[in-house]
């Protein structure tokens, strides 16, 4: 349009300077006015047109001044929107300050989870001091209960020695029973010897009395019936005195037996004590090795302990680790935060400078659409005055020069020029405003996409730090849990070893008192034992050599028959020279004395004294080399008792072994099926390698000895398919 309208008044200034040469040349005739006025009347059309056409781009610009408006309107809507986005900013902005407070928050959490972990740092520090004292104290228990260990052992020592002293104790009250057997037999041999010569001296005095009345008249007889009845007198002294020592000596014999069976019960009640010992010795080796077993549980209990002190150590490092991998993401993303707050404040300053500029540039445009405007209305009134002047000059060009008609012309060349001008310029401008605007567009989608995705970092940031926080928080659930668990073992294993200590203590303080107490009975005993021994031994008999003494049974070996055997034995090899000899030193006790050795030897002497230098044949030599013979069979006895305690002994063992295994087994044999399964698979596999694979497992259940398992190997190898011979099992019928 700006085109033609310059083309048209190109023409127009074309067909004027064609008249003003035609008026030139036609100055001095005006015989072609009405040409002239039919030219400036088709011009003054083409003005109209022209103006019409001015008029058609003033209302097209009118439009662009709406479009304009409209565009204002959508700037508005936009400033709007950039507002709306400059809240949501904003909102973004407190969204950013929310979670800086957040990572803020996680900070301090980790500032307090640091703190929990030094403090359960100092804690397990604490509980392996603890552990370490622990271990001291079980190692001063172990110490202990070695010191308790050989006191043990010297107890046993003192028991086996106390029990030494009591077998010879009883190897002297069977000697002594022996004796007082003897002497019981010799006081019973002596009564039947006094109750003869009661009998005899009855029958003497009856003989005397006869005599007396026979021989009345003969004095010679008479003196000596007077020397009789003076020997008789003293005779009758000494059966009174015989009388009061033989009750005397029933006296002692019944102290003597008191005293035995006194001995005996004391016996019985240190035989009772050694078997109570015993008995303590094998509930405290029990107990030694419950407390072993408790000592190497506890040790494994210690191990795991520390094993998962070593886990919550791994683990706290692993979390420390981990935190330290959030201290690092929480950086970066404070960094990253930082960075996109600047870009946004930037982006934010950058917009509200080109809103600054746009609204600036909108008054501008106000400004000159209003300038245009008035123009336009300047122009209207110019072409309204233009209309008028070219009527005016219409009706001059009748009578004025076309001199004020070229210069007419002119102005309004010049005027269309302006128009023309002022008309690229707001083409330009409105072009530059839709480039703004597009910018404006670009830049507007640019900041949603990076809202956007801002929005999305957020929400992954978000998620992420929530994740984290629920890690963190599960982990610090773990660790306490972890810390309680451990804290619970610890409570429960520490009161436990204390009141194990404690009661060990205690039983092996109760047992010390009771073993001193009872050693000291023990030595108090043995001590009055000796005494009484020492007491017995000058008041049981003048004779220098004891009798025969009866060898004491073996102890297990031998029963009460033993003693019946070898005084069989003794009695079938003849009587012992050693009894001769005392029966030789001792007549008076044996044998009847005559009435005229009574009358003149005192009835106390019978000690026969020996000669310095004693010869070969004599009695004594030929009774100790009898003793010697006797000795050298009780030895050869005691081998041959020896190689039987030996053989019992191993027999002991071996039994000893299979109650041990019995109790084992009894133990294993508590799921009777199981072992039915496994004898049944074992009966009715045909593999080799899986009936050996079962070999040590019926070994572990029923506790078989070496030579068992060896037996069952070489079936095993022997025999690869099935057992061929059938197995009968009682209790089921083939039927």
């Amino acid at each position: 349009m700006m085109e033609e309208n310059t083309t048209g008044i190109s023409d127009v200034a074309s067909n004027c300077n064609g008249n003003n040469d035609e008026k030139i040349n036609s100055d001095d005739s005006y015989v072609n006015i009405g040409e002239r006025y039919n030219k400036l009347r088709g011009l003054a059309v083409k003005l109209k047109k022209k103006v019409s056409d001015l008029t058609e781009q003033v209302k097209n610009l009118e439009t662009d001044n709406q479009k304009l408006g409209n565009e204002k309107e959508e700037m508005q809507n936009k400033i709007l929107l950039m507002s709306d986005s400059v809240k949501k900013l904003q909102t973004i902005q407190s969204q950013y300050d929310r979670s800086q407070d957040d990572v803020e928050l996680i900070k301090n959490e980790n500032k307090r989870l640091t703190k929990r972990l030094e403090t359960l740092v100092l804690e397990n520090d604490s509980f392996r001091d603890t552990i370490m004292k622990e271990k001291r104290d079980l190692s001063e228990a172990t110490a202990k209960i070695n010191n308790l260990l050989e006191e043990k052992i010297k107890l046993e020592s003192n028991c086996d020695q106390l029990e030494k002293k009591i077998k010879e104790l009883n190897y002297e009250l069977k000697a002594e029973v022996v004796l007082r057997q003897q002497k019981a037999k010799e006081y019973e041999d002596m009564k039947t010897a006094l109750d003869a010569e009661l009998k005899a001296h009855k029958a003497t005095l009856a003989k005397m009395d006869n005599m007396k009345f026979d021989r009345k008249s003969n004095n010679v007889l008479s003196l000596e019936v007077a020397n009789y009845e003076k020997s008789i007198e003293t005779i009758k002294h000494k059966l009174d005195e015989e009388t009061n020592e033989r009750i005397s000596l029933e006296g002692t014999i019944k102290q003597h037996l008191e005293t035995i069976e006194v001995l005996t019960a004391r016996i019985m009640e240190l035989q009772d004590s050694c078997l109570s010992k015993a008995t303590r010795i094998t509930i405290l080796e029990e107990k030694n090795s419950t407390f072993e077993m408790e000592t190497r549980e506890a040790k494994s209990e210690a191990a795991k302990a520390v094993n998962e002190k070593d886990a919550a150590n791994r683990e706290l490092t692993r979390l420390m680790l981990a935190k330290k991998d959030l201290e690092a993401k929480i950086e970066s993303l404070t960094l990253e935060m930082g960075r996109v707050e600047e870009e946004n404040s930037a982006r934010i300053k950058a917009l509200e400078s080109l809103i600054e500029e746009l609204k600036r540039e909108v008054s501008r445009l106000n400004l000159a659409l209003e300038s245009s405007k008035m123009e336009i209305t300047t122009l209207q009134a110019d072409f309204d005055s233009y209309k008028l002047r070219a009527q005016s000059v219409l009706l001059r060009t009748k009578t004025a020069p076309s001199s004020e008609l070229e210069e007419e012309i002119e102005q309004g060349r010049h005027q269309i020029q302006m128009l023309n001008e002022k008309c690229e310029c707001y083409s330009e401008r409105i072009e530059s405003l839709m480039r703004e605007i597009l910018l404006l567009k670009h830049e507007r989608s640019r900041a949603v996409a990076s809202e956007a995705e801002l929005q999305d970092k957020l929400s992954v940031f978000r998620q992420d730090s929530v994740m984290l926080l629920e890690k963190m928080k599960n982990k610090e659930i773990e660790v306490q849990r972890i810390q309680i668990n451990h804290e619970k073992i610890v409570d429960t294993l520490r009161r436990n070893y204390e009141e194990e200590l404690s009661n060990l203590k205690k039983k092996h303080e109760e047992e010390i008192k009771n073993v001193k107490i009872e050693a000291n009975i023990a030595s108090q005993m043995s001590s009055q034992m000796n005494l009484n021994t020492e007491a017995i031994k000058p008041s049981v008999g003048s004779s220098s050599v004891p009798p025969l003494i009866e060898r004491e049974e073996c102890e297990g070996s031998e029963s009460i028959d033993s003693l019946h055997l070898t005084l069989k034995n003794v009695e079938q090899r003849g009587p012992n020279p050693r009894t001769k000899s005392s029966r030789s030193e001792s007549p008076m006790i044996t044998q009847i004395t005559p009435l005229d050795q009574l009358l003149e030897f005192p009835f106390d002497e019978h000690n026969v004294v020996l000669a310095s230098r004693v010869p070969e044949d004599s009695p004594e030599v030929i009774a100790y080399k009898n003793r010697v013979k006797h000795l050298t069979e009780l030895l050869a006895d005691a081998e041959r008792d020896i190689d039987k305690l030996t053989q019992q002994n191993q027999l002991l063992k071996e039994d000893i072994r299979l109650q041990k295994r019995y109790v084992e087994r009894e133990k294993e044999a508590v799921n009777f099926e199981y072992l039915k399964n496994v004898v049944f698979k074992f009966c009715t596999l045909e593999n080799r390698d899986e009936r050996s694979r079962l070999v040590p497992v019926l070994d572990t259940i029923l506790k078989l000895s070496p030579e068992e398992t060896h037996k069952l190997n070489e079936i095993v190898s022997t025999t690869g398919g099935v057992i061929q011979k059938r197995i009968w099992i009682p209790g089921w019928s083939t039927s």
